[in-house]
């Protein structure tokens, strides 16, 4: 039923875009609307990388995790793949690169 729903309203979409092709910002939506599956909350996630939620609130206020894939209200929601990628290419803990050497000039 609810694939159904976002059928029609991802149908719907592709009338109003054809109608006023201004609205890029449209397709992006679109694609969004068309994912059915699971979606993963700031707990969700949290619980996912076993850290504190406010760890996950931090990453997201510094901008250092995924832009969300959706936001219900105020509460943004990922799908598990988009964080599972995410996690997969993290440094690890401690993980920093290597120092340059300085050079001594005479």
């Amino acid at each position: 039923m609810l694939e159904m729903a976002i059928v029609a309203l991802g149908s719907a979409l592709l009338v109003a875009m054809a109608a006023a092709p201004a609205i890029v910002a449209g397709a992006e939506l679109l694609g969004r609307l068309t994912r059915v599956g699971e979606q993963w909350s700031v707990t969700d996630v949290a619980k996912h990388l076993g850290v504190a939620r406010n760890t996950v609130t931090g990453y997201r206020a510094r901008g250092q995790m995924p832009v969300e894939d959706g936001v219900v209200g105020t509460t943004p929601w990922w799908h598990p793949e988009t964080i599972t990628r995410w996690q997969a290419n993290r440094p690890g803990r401690g993980r920093r690169t290597p120092r340059q050497e300085e050079s001594t000039a005479p």
